[in-house]
């Protein structure tokens, strides 16, 4: 019974679009739409149509008919996976930035400037503060000027 779930679910999963790609996993991978059973695509009506115009159907393709579909369906695959990367690389971007907005600040303090330090360990836990008390900058840790020599004000 499960083998049969699996599939249904893995067939589902790859059949739903992906929101900021707009394509779904089995379009990008194999350049086209999953086919679905030929009742699902059309109407009854629409359906005896079909029929009656695939009986009729005189036409065989040549070989260079055939080879120019193939080439065809080659580059809409390949644009396709171009146009998908090129849509994720800008998604991350706006993600990095995003992230980036809130690690990288620029501000730079002075010495006797008051400043709360940030506990790492302290913030991952629930109901401990994320900052530690109050520090006076005493001056600058390095020569690069990016760090500080620290100092705790008395409570």
């Amino acid at each position: 019974m499960w083998p049969l779930e699996l599939q249904d679910a893995v067939k589902s999963l790859n059949s739903r679009v992906v929101k900021n790609l707009g394509y779904t996993p089995h379009e990008i991978l194999f350049g086209f739409q999953p086919v679905k059973p030929i009742g699902q695509m059309y109407s009854s009506a629409n359906l005896v149509e079909l029929q009656k115009s695939i009986r009729n159907l005189k036409k065989v393709d040549t070989e260079d008919e055939m080879c120019m579909a193939q080439l065809s369906f080659i580059v809409r695959r390949h644009s396709l996976r171009e146009h998908t990367t090129f849509k994720d690389d800008g998604r991350r971007a706006i993600q990095k930035d995003r992230h980036d907005y809130g690690v990288c600040s620029s501000s730079i303090f002075s010495p006797g400037s008051l400043v709360m330090l940030y506990d790492e360990a302290q913030a991952k836990k629930k109901l401990q503060a994320a900052y530690r008390s109050p520090f006076v900058i005493v001056g600058y840790g390095r020569n690069h000027g990016r760090s500080y020599v620290l100092r705790q004000i008395a409570e």
